[in-house]
């Protein structure tokens, strides 16, 4: 005879077990992995190389989404930028990884004890096809709002080089 704690508490489990699953596969992409973070582009910032609109199109018109996954293999695309331009959407993927300059600040910052302020702003490469460019994320209080968090394409010309002649080697 079951008692009726054995019956709430097997049914109970299961459904648990189902619902994790479920929610293990909404959330994450069978080829991708599952999204880390993600951010919206900067309203003053530049647009990305890799992006090309017409030339009549404002700046206000163009959007995009940076989404960064935590891939099951070194071989996936850990990079995903949709694009919304006038109502036309693109997406772009490609691969990320720390610029050279934040990199050496990383290992310093974990180095260190006591910890010393994280390096800002943090510079990520994203390559998209053949083409680099640089992401710059800003500190915490500069760049987030209640409801978004913000990244900017970066300007500074000797970030752009040193991320691509540092792919090159």
């Amino acid at each position: 005879m079951t008692s009726v704690r054995d019956r709430i508490r097997g049914p109970s489990r299961s459904r648990t077990i189902v619902w994790l699953v479920g929610i293990l596969v909404v959330s994450c992409n069978p080829a991708r992995g599952c999204v880390e973070s993600n951010f919206e582009l900067a309203p003053e910032s530049r647009i990305p190389i890799w992006l090309t609109v017409p030339p009549e199109t404002r700046r206000e018109d163009v959007s995009l989404e940076l989404y960064y996954y935590a891939p099951p293999s070194e071989a996936v695309d850990n990079t995903v930028l949709v694009a919304k331009t006038r109502g036309e959407r693109q997406e772009f993927s490609g691969k990320h990884w720390w610029h050279p300059r934040t990199q050496r600040q990383l290992d310093a910052y974990y180095a260190t004890e006591p910890r010393p302020a994280y390096p800002s702003p943090a510079y990520v490469v994203v390559k998209v096809g053949e083409q680099i460019d640089v992401v710059e994320h800003r500190a915490y209080e500069q760049n987030r709002s209640p409801t978004r968090a913000l990244f900017w394409m970066a300007t500074d010309p000797a970030i752009l080089q040193e991320a691509r002649q540092e792919r090159a080697r």
